[in-house]
């Protein structure tokens, strides 16, 4: 084989390589609806960590994705913020979220609220160890934690961390 060849093949050969690592440590995924904004939008893409949670544990304000059905019976990919971890005390009041009797400020949701909105209290005396509370940023248009349908996320159906994204 002369030189420009073996270039070549070992050129190809690597991309190869890495194309299937990048494939099994991370994935694409887009977001889909508006429970998310304004941190994230529709059409936004978002760099999903698979392996994140192998050595790590998801903490408070992590990105996660998960697979969850909706009210059609039909399952989807969700994209969430981790609220509590194992252990918490969570109290949503009256749009207010406390954790372990703190206030969280809350900067990153949503200001824009719909006037017939309610929002619900809740009282979770302890989220279960290998659970987590999530919300999404658009407390109006997420379902998440809050709703019997989803409830808290089991670590061992968290598909990773979400750790870049690229703005439409």
């Amino acid at each position: 084989m002369d030189r420009e060849t073996k270039k070549w093949v070992l050129t190809v050969s690597l991309a190869i390589v890495l194309a299937t690592l990048i494939t099994m440590v991370g994935k694409p995924v887009v977001v889909k609806g508006k429970s998310m904004e304004p941190t994230y939008s529709e059409g936004d893409w978002l760099l999903l960590n698979k392996v994140a949670f192998i050595f790590d544990q998801p903490k408070r304000d992590d990105f996660i994705v998960f697979t969850a059905e909706n009210e059609l019976n039909y399952k989807a990919d969700c994209i969430k913020r981790v609220v509590a971890i194992p252990g918490d005390r969570v109290h949503l009041n009256k749009g207010k979220l406390y954790i372990n009797n703190e206030l969280i400020e809350e900067s990153y949701i949503s200001a824009e609220r719909d006037p017939e909105y309610v929002d619900h209290d809740i009282l979770i005396n302890r989220v279960p160890e290998g659970s987590y509370f999530v919300l999404g940023d658009n407390r109006e248009y997420s379902l998440d934690s809050r709703s019997k349908k989803i409830g808290m996320i089991k670590l061992e159906d968290i598909k990773g961390r979400i750790i870049l994204g690229v703005f439409n």
